[in-house]
């Protein structure tokens, strides 16, 4: 059985960025993800949008389009992310090298717990961001290869 996502449009500021008229609105995006996001894997989806508008708009392609561009933006965070991991591992890897040849015991506790801090953050991007960017990924892919119907 399809899980469906209901749109219903009636304005035309609910499906174009003010800033971009080719481009899906933020929100309208944000609230197909997070619907998708309460539905099980196996379960294939179904988006149902109901047409108020005057304008004749290609749907499928526009959904599809910002799927695909979301993707990509969710791939630019997680490289983004992996660049600052590895800055945050090597200032926590001086500070503790420092803490090894300090020689003031106070100094030494001082840069371990320096060097620990951005090491933890980096684990922390790792665990929580970066898992949340792969379920993301995962939703939007199934979202890719999903029904889109207009109803009129």
């Amino acid at each position: 059985m399809n899980k469906v996502i209901n749109i219903t449009l009636n304005q035309e500021e609910d499906v174009f960025s003010k800033y971009d008229p080719d481009q899906l609105e933020g929100e309208l995006l944000e609230y197909i993800i997070k619907k998708a996001m309460a539905f099980k894997k196996q379960e294939p989806i179904k988006i149902i949008i109901k047409n108020n508008l005057r304008k004749t708009i290609d749907f499928d392609d526009l959904l599809k389009k910002a799927f695909a561009t979301e993707y990509q933006n969710v791939i630019a965070e997680h490289e983004r992310n992996n660049i600052i991991q590895f800055f945050l591992f090597l200032l926590g890897f001086i500070f503790i090298v420092i803490s090894f040849n300090w020689t003031n015991p106070i100094g030494q506790e001082l840069f371990l717990i320096a060097g620990w801090v951005p090491i933890w953050e980096m684990v922390d991007l790792e665990i929580f961001n970066d898992v949340r960017g792969q379920r993301r990924k995962k939703i939007l892919r199934r979202l890719s290869a999903t029904e889109i119907v207009e109803e009129k």
